[in-house]
């Protein structure tokens, strides 16, 4: 027997641990496989029905648009904001979990089960980056060709013939949520510490670590303004790289002229 349901509408990602399910689209006659171990669904926000078989077992996440947008851009470079479109936000879709020889589905239920784990510690969620890394993943999970296809191979080369300074910026704008250190740009550069520090100069009028601590800024900036409920200074801060909140709130203050909590007070309402 069969179980027939109806879902509200909203994005989410559904991952299947076990059965099967057959999603209809409202005014769509296409209909959607969730597999275990093969497919997963992302809804967009359409109205829909699906039809479960006995035992089917689920994961339920909703996401945050703004967010996986985000996200790409970041892994993709600053540069690159036209990638954005081939995630395809609108329109509801199969999303296979066996890409490029590697098992999605075992990546995010261990993704899962760690973030159950921290639930009533958000800070610890922001310190591990596991919220960071699920979106990560679910980026190159919606866009694998980018990743995994010829295009990620041409986009290897084009970066390889670019200027070296416009490598380490990549690099740097790729990571702000982790450790960056000048060995770290110095080595993926491909440049020399005293070039590196030249070539910074020239360009930003400041030092290499100077000018991640303003990408940083900006980031969490961005981030506070648009916050979601739930959303501390304290997540914000440590998800974007800072480790020490009291310089992190001086040098924000500094740079936007208020607080990073006023800011965040100001999206909230």
């Amino acid at each position: 027997m069969c179980l027939r349901r109806k879902e509200v509408p909203y994005k989410v990602f559904k991952m299947p641990i076990f059965g099967i399910a057959l999603h209809t689209i409202k005014n769509n006659p296409h209909r959607l496989v969730e597999q275990a171990g093969k497919h997963a669904i992302f809804h967009s926000g359409e109205e829909r029905e699906f039809i479960s078989t006995p035992g089917y077992g689920v994961v339920t996440t909703s996401i945050n648009e703004l967010r996986l947008i985000t996200t790409m851009n970041t892994m993709l470079g600053r540069s690159s904001p036209s990638y954005t479109s081939t995630l395809n936000l609108n329109q509801d879709r199969e999303v296979p979990l066996q890409v490029g020889g590697n098992s999605f589905d075992q990546l995010f239920t261990q993704h899962f089960a760690s973030i159950k784990a921290f639930e009533k510690r958000p800070d610890m969620l922001a310190r591990l980056g596991l919220e960071d890394s699920f979106y990560r993943c679910f980026v190159m999970l919606l866009s694998p060709e980018l990743f995994f296809g010829e295009e990620a191979i041409s986009r290897k080369r084009v970066l390889r013939s670019r200027n070296q300074l416009d490598v380490a910026c990549d690099y740097i704008q790729a990571n702000l949520d982790g450790v960056l250190t000048l060995s770290d740009i110095e080595s993926i550069s491909g440049m020399s510490a005293r070039n590196l520090q030249y070539a910074f100069a020239k360009r930003f009028g400041c030092t290499p670590m100077q000018w991640v601590r303003e990408q940083r800024l900006n980031l969490a900036h961005y981030r506070l303004i648009h916050a979601e409920i739930g959303d501390t200074v304290t997540y914000v801060a440590t998800s974007c790289g800072f480790t020490k909140l009291g310089e992190f709130a001086q040098h924000y203050c500094k740079r936007f002229h208020e607080l990073p909590s006023e800011t965040l007070k100001k999206s909230l309402k």
